[in-house]
């Protein structure tokens, strides 16, 4: 049960700064009004996060601060996969209890990389999100943590769609210092293991 708890609070983790949903979405009748609901949604877009940057979020596995997000950042393609990225943040936080034993440390100070994976109808592909990594502007190189991360099932069929959030846990670096984070994403492979394009790195202001 304890390991099922702390599980459980490391998914609400992933949840815990995403976007609020927003049902108040219009179809526009003409070109000025698609216009207009464009600026809208641009002027309006920080607005639909739950928690803004400063934010102290009191949890059953924490507390946590929201430091910095970039929600800006461009899709990337990597050969037929095509990545979404909601957001990268940076956070502290303070544990509680169980989630202080799973976790093995009283505080951490981590980046979170939400995506959304699209494959291509073409063919089925291997991409194993654990072998993404970052690298801070401190120069901090960090693999996805096992323990927090939602990690994405490595398997995709044709046209198939997965979510998954990426926690990276600092060591050196200081989450407060963060200017920003380079990613690389490996390329995929079939199923006898050759690559499928190319790895891609880019970077993420912070």
């Amino acid at each position: 049960m304890k390991i099922i708890k702390t599980l459980s609070i490391a998914l609400f983790l992933s949840l815990l700064i995403t976007a609020c949903s927003n049902d108040n979405t219009d179809v526009a009748n003409t070109d000025d009004e698609q216009q207009k609901q464009d600026q809208q949604v641009a002027d309006d877009e920080e607005q639909q996060w739950q928690s803004k940057p400063g934010d102290v979020m009191d949890t059953e596995g924490g507390k946590f601060t929201l430091v910095a997000r970039n929600y800006k950042v461009n899709n990337i393609e990597v050969g037929p996969l095509s990545f979404h990225i909601p957001q990268v943040a940076s956070l502290s936080g303070e544990l509680y209890d169980d989630f202080k034993e799973f976790v093995g440390e009283d505080y951490i100070e981590y980046v979170q990389i939400d995506m959304e994976v699209v494959n291509s109808p073409e063919q089925e592909v291997v991409f194993e999100a654990s072998e993404v990594k970052i690298t801070t502007s401190k120069g901090e190189e960090i693999s996805p943590s096992e323990k927090l991360s939602v990690i994405i099932d490595s398997q995709f069929e044709k046209s198939e769609t997965k979510q998954g959030s990426l926690f990276f846990l600092l060591k050196t670096s200081n989450v407060e210092e963060l200017e920003w984070v380079e990613v690389n994403i490996p390329a995929p492979t079939d199923g006898s293991g050759n690559e499928i394009g190319e790895e891609k790195s880019f970077k993420v202001e912070l």
